[in-house]
């Protein structure tokens, strides 16, 4: 933090370029750097690749992983499944028909089975591990659970925005700002009731 402020407070600072609004807001906040020397540029993904699905796509992609056509199945996206809260999104669907498409790896995923198992609904949550190619699963998810505890800006939103999916996250996630389809939550699992049906 030292090392921060002094960089920050250096006469010879001309400007700090950051990837989002909430890393803009905590530089001002925490070091008092006027707004005017702050500027946002987001991430960039290619929009040409990350498309929504045709109806054939969607329906091979469902039957390839053996997922029900009708059934609402909502996409996590990250390894370090503690920041990113994937207990949460755990929790949150648990309780719902909802099915959780895991797409990550942590070398703690045996806890998560087993709080899915203890909560009654490992069968809707699917763990695929770490992909070179996350495009199918954006293509058959119906939408985008990322509760973090802190991110400042995951090319997951804008990967799955581009997918034509909403987006369920937190006041933690640096990319909510930038979606008008982003649904910010503390308790995700009213909203994944109500919002994620089938689109």
């Amino acid at each position: 933090m030292q090392a921060e402020r002094e960089m920050y407070e250096d006469s010879h600072l001309r400007g700090v370029i950051c990837n989002a609004e909430m890393i803009k807001r905590e530089i001002i906040e925490d070091f008092g750097l006027p707004a005017e020397k702050i500027h946002v540029i987001y991430n960039a993904i290619d929009n040409q690749r990350f498309l929504p699905p045709d109806e054939e796509t969607f329906a091979a992609l469902r039957a390839k992983w053996q997922l029900p056509l009708q059934a609402t199945c909502l996409i996590y996206v990250g390894s370090g499944f503690e920041r990113k809260g994937l207990a949460a999104a755990i929790r949150a669907i648990a309780p719902t028909d909802r099915y959780l498409l895991v797409v990550g790896k942590d070398k703690d995923q045996p806890r998560y089975q087993a709080l899915a198992k203890s909560l009654g609904c490992e069968a809707r949550v699917r763990f695929f591990g770490m992909q070179s190619e996350t495009l199918p699963f954006y293509q058959m998810a119906d939408g985008l659970l990322l509760p973090t505890l802190y991110d400042p800006f995951p090319n997951v939103i804008l990967e799955a925005m581009a997918c034509g999916l909403p987006v369920i996250t937190t006041t933690g996630c640096g990319g909510r700002s930038l979606s008008s389809t982003a649904t910010t939550v503390t308790s995700a699992t009213p909203w994944i009731s109500r919002r994620c049906s089938r689109r």
